[in-house]
């Protein structure tokens, strides 16, 4: 069965997420927050918060450690479901995001309701700042929603400095993207947090 075949995968990057995470701690380096990308089809799986608690007790991982990214589409699709599903999270110590934030039409009636402490600005509205003008209202209307929400903001796909100068300039001090690091092995990362810790 497919959503099976990926809810098995799912689990097993996660698992491999964060039994990585958990060494770095336990090597007494310092790599901050893991964020995971959670999809529909582990929200709507009955067994996914037991599975994630067993295997946070098995890896002796932290909650705090943990932030979990949900696409904002996802959560519009069932919100009621969603927000109860993400409450739960919620009051285990586990930080949620809404990811793509821009692109899935939510309600702010909903938006006051979910547990959230993170939106993270979907890159289509970065790309093109700051030469597009609409990209630029839409980019700051979003920081200033956040920011009155006391949430934190980040921004998605940053790759030139003007963009990012223009961001911190309005409000969004949480930059991800090219601009900093593209993906790189956990080996690699294992080099940077040991020089960083120096």
């Amino acid at each position: 069965h497919e959503s099976g075949l990926i809810l098995e995968i799912d689990k097993i990057v996660m698992h491999e997420a964060m039994r990585r995470f958990a060494q770095w701690y336990r090597d007494s380096l310092e790599p901050g927050k893991l964020s995971l990308n959670l999809t529909m089809a582990q929200l709507n799986s009955k067994d996914f918060v037991s599975d994630l608690l067993d295997t946070m007790q098995k890896l002796d991982f932290q909650t705090h450690w943990l932030e979990l990214e949900v696409l904002e589409s996802h959560i519009m699709s069932n919100p009621e479901e969603s927000i109860q599903k993400l409450n739960a999270l919620d009051k285990l110590g586990i930080n949620i995001a809404i990811d793509d934030f821009g692109t899935g039409y939510s309600s702010l009636s909903y938006l006051k309701k979910l547990p959230i402490k993170k939106l993270k600005i979907d890159r289509s509205f970065i790309m093109d700042i700051p030469h597009d003008e609409d990209d630029m209202a839409i980019t700051k209307a979003i920081i200033a929603l956040g920011t009155s929400l006391n949430l934190k903001i980040i921004a998605e796909g940053v790759e030139e400095k003007s963009q990012k100068e223009l961001l911190i300039r309005n409000g969004c001090y949480f930059i991800q993207g090219y601009l900093y690091s593209k993906p790189i092995p956990a080996d690699e990362i294992t080099l940077l947090l040991k020089n960083s810790s120096h």
